[in-house]
């Protein structure tokens, strides 16, 4: 296909005026265009960026407009479209970043080789997203809810409130199971230290024996303290362990165990070893 630059600016100048705004065009090519000097038939292609900025509104965001060919509004004037695109269903931009250009004659059309673009498309949500939006956010709500409860439990197995605070940075705020296999119910819940903020965890056993981990000291071969500031979830795990990433025997668990992670990059089993909590890595 061909493209001409003089005939997409005389477009959007129109529609400027028109519609009653000073338009503003920015080329790199401000000496008459990519047509403008001789040009050997089948050279090494023109790179021409084509920027277009308007003051006011896009002129791709407003309806009926007259272009039949792509213009590139930059990047001010399409987050404009994206932001103002809510309340005007099926908008969108079409940002124009780059072009080859070749067999250039002055007077004639160029021969385009390629087209670097990208498209921002906007639509209004259905009731039925919003509704499932909605339960999910109630959802979550829910699993970060530190209730009465928890608090009340928590302090009776140790946790002390004038340093410690239960904070839901992971979800649920709450993991249940038995990680000593003595039948009775464990708990554990994320914490920060008030002083610094520092991230932890406190776990229970039986709702009687307490213990702060992640704070000071190594856990495992591997596990610092720094691991815990950076953790983004947690789960239960049930079963034996899996061979973990550092090559070393996976432990025999006792009972259940927590599993801390960063989301697509690592993860360590913490288990109740019979006298103390340790660590196992699992994956990178």
């Amino acid at each position: 296909g061909t493209l001409d630059m003089h005939e997409i600016r005389a477009r959007a100048q129109a529609v400027a005026h028109a519609e009653g705004r000073p338009g503003q065009i920015h080329d790199d090519d401000a000496e008459g265009g990519p047509n403008h000097e001789p040009f050997e038939r089948g050279a090494r292609p023109l790179r021409n960026r084509f920027r277009s900025v308007f003051d006011g509104k896009a002129v791709q965001c407003a309806p009926g407009h007259v272009f039949d060919r792509a213009v590139d509004l930059g990047e001010r004037q399409a987050r404009a479209c994206r932001q103002g695109a809510a309340d005007q269903p099926g908008r969108g931009a079409l940002t124009i970043e780059d072009m080859g250009l070749a067999d250039l004659e002055p007077g004639k059309q160029a021969r385009m080789n390629y087209l670097k673009f990208n498209v921002c498309m906007t639509w209004p949500t259905t009731d039925k997203e919003k509704q499932k939006k909605a339960a999910e956010v109630a959802a979550m709500t829910e699993l970060r809810k530190i209730t009465p409860e928890l608090m009340e439990m928590m302090g009776d197995c140790g946790l002390d409130y004038e340093r410690y605070q239960i904070t839901p940075y992971l979800t649920p705020v709450e993991l249940g199971g038995d990680f000593d296999a003595d039948d009775a119910h464990d708990q554990a819940v994320p914490i920060i230290r008030k002083a610094d903020d520092k991230r932890g965890l406190f776990l229970c056993r039986a709702g009687t024996w307490g213990e702060v981990v992640g704070m000071t000291g190594r856990m495992g071969a591997h596990l610092t303290p720094a691991y815990f500031d950076s953790i983004d979830w947690w789960s239960l795990h049930t079963g034996p362990a899996g061979q973990g990433a550092g090559g070393t025997p996976p432990p025999a668990l006792k009972g259940d165990a927590i599993l801390i992670g960063k989301e697509g990059a690592s993860s360590v089993l913490i288990y109740w070893t019979g006298e103390t909590y340790s660590a196992y890595w699992q994956g990178d």
